[in-house]
Protein backbone atom coordinates (compact mmCIF):
# COMPACT_ATOMS: atom_id res chain seq x y z
CA UNK A 1 0.00 0.00 0.00
CA UNK A 2 2.69 2.61 0.93
CA UNK A 3 3.96 2.38 -2.79
CA UNK A 4 0.57 3.02 -4.37
CA UNK A 5 0.18 5.58 -1.97
CA UNK A 6 3.51 7.10 -3.00
CA UNK A 7 2.54 6.41 -6.84
CA UNK A 8 -0.38 8.99 -5.68
CA UNK A 9 0.93 11.76 -3.61
CA UNK A 10 4.06 12.03 -6.59
CA UNK A 11 1.27 12.30 -9.67
CA UNK A 12 -0.94 14.99 -7.29
CA UNK A 13 2.48 17.11 -6.77
CA UNK A 14 2.67 16.62 -10.80
CA UNK A 15 -0.40 17.71 -11.41
CA UNK A 16 -0.77 20.34 -9.30
CA UNK A 17 2.41 22.16 -10.47
CA UNK A 18 1.20 21.51 -14.80
CA UNK A 19 -1.69 23.22 -13.21
CA UNK A 20 0.29 26.37 -11.26
CA UNK A 21 1.97 26.26 -14.98
CA UNK A 22 -0.82 26.57 -16.98
CA UNK A 23 -2.06 29.84 -14.86
CA UNK A 24 1.40 31.76 -15.13
CA UNK A 25 1.92 30.76 -18.95
CA UNK A 26 -1.35 30.55 -20.49
CA UNK A 27 -3.21 33.07 -18.53
CA UNK A 28 -5.15 35.97 -21.07
CA UNK A 29 -3.35 39.36 -19.02
CA UNK A 30 -0.13 38.02 -19.04
CA UNK A 31 -0.25 37.62 -23.30
CA UNK A 32 2.29 39.50 -25.15
CA UNK A 33 1.09 41.44 -28.75
CA UNK A 34 3.54 42.87 -31.02
CA UNK A 35 1.84 44.96 -32.84
CA UNK A 36 2.54 45.60 -36.73
CA UNK A 37 4.37 49.00 -37.55
CA UNK A 38 1.42 50.06 -39.27
CA UNK A 39 0.22 53.98 -39.98
CA UNK A 40 -3.78 55.04 -40.25
CA UNK A 41 -3.98 58.27 -41.94
CA UNK A 42 -6.34 60.60 -40.44
CA UNK A 43 -8.28 63.10 -42.48
CA UNK A 44 -6.46 66.43 -41.26
CA UNK A 45 -3.33 64.41 -43.09
CA UNK A 46 -1.75 63.02 -39.58
CA UNK A 47 -1.08 58.93 -39.14
CA UNK A 48 -1.78 57.25 -35.95
CA UNK A 49 0.09 53.95 -34.87
CA UNK A 50 -1.32 50.63 -33.59
CA UNK A 51 -1.54 50.68 -29.92
CA UNK A 52 -2.52 48.53 -26.35
CA UNK A 53 -3.52 44.86 -25.74
CA UNK A 54 -5.23 44.63 -29.33
CA UNK A 55 -3.06 46.33 -31.29
CA UNK A 56 -5.64 48.99 -32.59
CA UNK A 57 -5.66 52.16 -34.55
CA UNK A 58 -4.74 55.03 -31.99
CA UNK A 59 -7.50 57.38 -32.19
CA UNK A 60 -7.17 60.38 -34.63
CA UNK A 61 -7.09 63.68 -33.35
CA UNK A 62 -10.13 65.99 -33.01
CA UNK A 63 -10.85 68.53 -35.69
CA UNK A 64 -9.07 71.86 -33.77
CA UNK A 65 -7.08 69.53 -31.40
CA UNK A 66 -3.84 70.38 -31.00
CA UNK A 67 -1.30 68.36 -31.41
CA UNK A 68 2.46 68.11 -30.77
CA UNK A 69 3.41 65.69 -33.37
CA UNK A 70 3.95 65.08 -36.87
CA UNK A 71 5.71 63.54 -39.98
CA UNK A 72 8.24 64.88 -42.78
CA UNK A 73 6.40 67.48 -44.92
CA UNK A 74 3.54 67.86 -42.48
CA UNK A 75 2.79 71.46 -40.65
CA UNK A 76 2.97 71.38 -36.89
CA UNK A 77 1.52 74.53 -35.09
CA UNK A 78 2.23 74.57 -31.34
CA UNK A 79 1.26 77.94 -28.91
CA UNK A 80 1.96 80.29 -32.71
CA UNK A 81 4.69 78.34 -33.82
CA UNK A 82 4.46 76.40 -37.08
CA UNK A 83 7.09 73.17 -37.36
CA UNK A 84 7.70 71.46 -40.56
CA UNK A 85 9.92 68.48 -40.22
CA UNK A 86 11.85 68.57 -43.61
CA UNK A 87 15.09 66.06 -43.66
CA UNK A 88 16.29 63.29 -40.89
CA UNK A 89 20.09 65.10 -40.81
CA UNK A 90 21.17 61.96 -38.28
CA UNK A 91 19.15 59.00 -36.78
CA UNK A 92 22.52 57.53 -34.67
CA UNK A 93 20.26 56.15 -31.73
CA UNK A 94 20.79 52.89 -30.19
CA UNK A 95 18.79 49.96 -31.85
CA UNK A 96 16.66 48.64 -29.14
CA UNK A 97 17.91 45.09 -29.85
CA UNK A 98 21.47 45.92 -29.10
CA UNK A 99 23.19 46.56 -26.09
CA UNK A 100 25.33 50.14 -26.68
CA UNK A 101 27.82 52.24 -24.63
CA UNK A 102 26.03 55.89 -26.37
CA UNK A 103 22.19 56.33 -26.42
CA UNK A 104 22.54 58.36 -29.85
CA UNK A 105 20.44 61.17 -31.13
CA UNK A 106 18.77 62.33 -33.57
CA UNK A 107 19.19 65.58 -36.01
CA UNK A 108 16.02 66.94 -37.71
CA UNK A 109 16.17 69.98 -40.52
CA UNK A 110 12.99 71.66 -39.83
CA UNK A 111 10.74 75.04 -40.97
CA UNK A 112 9.68 77.29 -38.37
CA UNK A 113 7.86 80.05 -38.91
CA UNK A 114 5.72 82.47 -36.43
CA UNK A 115 4.25 85.70 -37.05
CA UNK A 116 5.67 86.29 -40.19
CA UNK A 117 9.33 85.44 -39.26
CA UNK A 118 10.70 82.21 -40.84
CA UNK A 119 13.60 80.22 -39.86
CA UNK A 120 15.35 76.84 -40.64
CA UNK A 121 16.81 75.03 -38.44
CA UNK A 122 18.38 71.62 -37.16
CA UNK A 123 16.84 70.47 -33.90
CA UNK A 124 18.77 67.91 -32.12
CA UNK A 125 16.24 65.48 -29.73
CA UNK A 126 16.56 66.67 -26.27
CA UNK A 127 17.82 70.11 -26.70
CA UNK A 128 15.64 73.37 -27.84
CA UNK A 129 16.07 76.33 -29.29
CA UNK A 130 15.18 79.58 -29.35
CA UNK A 131 12.85 81.20 -31.71
CA UNK A 132 10.77 84.31 -31.88
CA UNK A 133 10.29 84.07 -28.31
CA UNK A 134 9.37 80.84 -27.94
CA UNK A 135 11.67 77.69 -26.65
CA UNK A 136 11.38 75.32 -29.42
CA UNK A 137 12.04 71.07 -28.03
CA UNK A 138 12.45 67.97 -30.38
CA UNK A 139 11.27 65.88 -27.39
CA UNK A 140 10.54 62.12 -28.87
CA UNK A 141 11.42 60.25 -32.24
CA UNK A 142 9.21 57.18 -33.17
CA UNK A 143 9.73 54.69 -33.99
CA UNK A 144 12.62 52.81 -32.18
CA UNK A 145 15.32 51.65 -34.39
CA UNK A 146 16.27 47.59 -34.55
CA UNK A 147 18.93 46.77 -35.58
CA UNK A 148 17.68 44.86 -38.87
CA UNK A 149 15.39 47.22 -40.17
CA UNK A 150 15.57 50.78 -41.87
CA UNK A 151 13.80 53.49 -40.68
CA UNK A 152 12.32 55.01 -43.90
CA UNK A 153 11.44 59.35 -43.82
CA UNK A 154 8.04 58.89 -44.17
CA UNK A 155 7.92 56.04 -40.89
CA UNK A 156 9.16 59.04 -38.50
CA UNK A 157 6.58 60.47 -35.94
CA UNK A 158 8.60 63.75 -35.10
CA UNK A 159 7.28 65.24 -31.39
CA UNK A 160 7.76 68.58 -30.19
CA UNK A 161 7.13 71.16 -27.19
CA UNK A 162 6.92 74.54 -27.35
CA UNK A 163 7.07 76.96 -24.84
CA UNK A 164 7.70 80.45 -23.43
CA UNK A 165 11.48 81.10 -23.72
CA UNK A 166 13.09 82.21 -20.24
Amino acid sequence: MKPAFAFAAGLSIIVIAMGAMAIVFWHPGTSRVACTMEAKLCPDGSAVGRTGPNCEFAACPSAGESQNFGNIGQTISISGVSITPIQVVQDSRCALDVQCIWAGTVQLRVKLEREGGTQEAVLTLGTPITFAGKRVELTKVDPAPRSKQTILPAGYIFYFSVTEAR
